[in-house]
């Protein structure tokens, strides 16, 4: 497998495009780191999968005051708008101000933060499974774009990183991913042990630049891991020739203690020139080495799931990325279950609605797709902030076709 190569790309209309331009065709991914300060990095990279070819495109997604419903859709939708092409880094929100910015619950501690994070991993990828490959049948004799029977209820229980219990419910409204499951990425601090293992490529700083606890050493997470799971050493992209001139050395180095490949963290104001400093000369250099081929394996055709890859082919397949390793609370989801309330179709009638007897603050729980003349579509809510007198929380409907 050749040495994975990729670099951050701060969301600039400007230079982030530019830079993701540059690169394009000559490195594996970009990470899109997101800060809160400017366009989200999720929308950012929607945007620039149609305009680029080859480059995978991994954004990063604070999912501590994030709906994982949410995640779980807009990423979906990434990997269809890049073609094959996404995948998902997962982070935290720590402080006072980014908590303000939702204005939702406190700031939280970074060990119940991650371990919420690995939580909302496993109900991504549930959401992500809750519709079939082939759901979409698009029959006209019976009117039906989606078959219901390959629609998959997701119930899914949670606590939120102040202790505070929600619920998730699906199916998604998105259909699955292309990739199945795009690759998630998780950045190994001394605090995340939890989402490090529930993670499909573990990020590691081999300065020793973690945010919180002890940073892991990357042969301690090559033998927890095994020799499955990608280990992509974080690095400070090199400014100076002899930087440059010593990186290949570096890429040596790091492989032998087993990692599988770099990730340049360049700053934002001079993402562009590092751009074409890494695809004129650090890239060459690594081919040169033999570290990676020539082609660095962005052409691969991957067939399956019933789709057509595209050329630049399947980001999972690019960094080594086997099938998802679930938590151990993963399970596959459940069909949809009818709405007994409903009389079969095609005569439609309304149905009451049931309270919700799920605690105040549960998460958002998303209607799936109804086809036409198949019943209900089952149970919708949508999350309120409690008004002063008590008033206010999740309420559902239920709609009949």
């Amino acid at each position: 497998m050749s040495f994975s190569i990729g670099t951050t790309i701060s969301p600039d209309p400007r230079t982030g495009l530019a830079t993701a331009k540059t690169v394009d065709g000559h490195i594996d991914f970009a990470l899109v780191p997101d800060d809160f300060r400017g366009i989200d990095a999720l929308e950012f990279s929607s945007w620039l999968g149609p305009l680029t070819k080859e480059l995978g495109l991994i954004p990063e997604v604070r999912v501590t005051h994030a709906e994982p419903f949410h995640i779980a859709t807009a990423s979906a939708t990434l990997d269809y708008t890049a073609r094959t092409r996404a995948g998902l880094a997962i982070g935290i929100s720590t402080t006072d101000a980014e908590a303000a910015l939702f204005g939702r619950r406190a700031a939280a501690d970074a060990v119940p933060a991650w371990t919420e994070s690995a939580q909302v991993i496993d109900v991504v990828r549930r959401l992500w499974d809750s519709w079939d490959d082939d759901a979409i049948i698009r029959d006209q004799a019976t009117d039906r774009y989606i078959d219901r029977d390959r629609l998959h209820t997701v119930d899914a229980q949670l606590q939120d990183s102040v202790g505070t219990d929600y619920s998730v419910l699906g199916p998604s409204i998105t259909p699955r991913p292309p990739q199945g499951h795009p690759p998630i990425v998780v950045r190994a601090d001394g605090d995340n042990a939890g989402a490090v293992e529930a993670a499909d490529i573990v990020l590691v700083d081999d300065a020793g630049q973690a945010k919180s606890g002890r940073p892991p050493r990357l042969e301690d997470l090559r033998v927890r891991l095994g020799d499955e799971v990608p280990i992509l050493a974080r690095l400070d992209a090199p400014q100076g020739n002899t930087e440059v001139a010593g990186t290949t050395a570096r890429a040596l180095e790091l492989q032998s203690r087993g990692a599988s490949g770099i990730l340049f963290a360049a700053p934002a104001e001079s993402q562009i020139e590092f751009g074409i400093r890494l695809v004129s000369e650090i890239v060459p250099a690594l081919i040169s080495a033999g570290l990676r081929t020539q082609s660095a394996g962005l052409r691969t055709q991957t067939a399956g799931l019933g789709r057509t890859a595209h050329p630049g082919g399947r980001l999972g397949h690019r960094l080594d990325h086997r099938p998802a390793r679930t938590t151990g609370t993963a399970r596959r989801p459940q069909p949809l279950r009818p709405c007994l309330t409903c009389r079969p179709p095609p005569t439609p009638t309304s149905c009451s609605s049931a309270p919700d007897r799920r605690p105040r603050g549960s998460s958002s729980r998303s209607r799936p797709p109804k086809a036409p003349g198949t019943g209900c579509a089952s149970i919708s809510s949508t999350p309120t902030r409690p008004a002063p007198d008590g008033s206010g929380g999740p309420r559902s409907r239920r709609t009949c076709g």
